[in-house]
């Protein structure tokens, strides 16, 4: 993917700048600040080259939607989720 997908993504992603942050108090900047996906990574996920991006849908529509993908599809996933491509 170029260059300029990748920046186009990610100056309109949110950072936490907490050195350990817990896991509900990012969940709560996500809710209260609408971003519409959340991108996490475990060492697990890591290890085998993949992300997990949560679809932030509300709490009333509940969990389970997320969606494990390889790192490289990440920014193509994102603009393409996000109507971009």
């Amino acid at each position: 993917f170029p260059c300029s997908d990748l920046a186009s993504v990610l100056s309109q992603a949110e950072f936490m700048y907490k050195a350990k942050p817990k896991l509900p108090k990012q969940f709560e900047v996500i809710d209260k600040e609408r971003i519409p996906y959340a991108v996490q990574v475990s060492p697990g996920e890591l290890a085998k080259g993949t992300i997990r991006v949560k679809p932030q849908v509300g709490k009333e529509q509940g969990s389970g939607n997320d969606v494990e993908i390889k790192r490289e599809e990440l920014v193509p996933w994102l603009l393409e989720a996000l109507g971009r491509k």
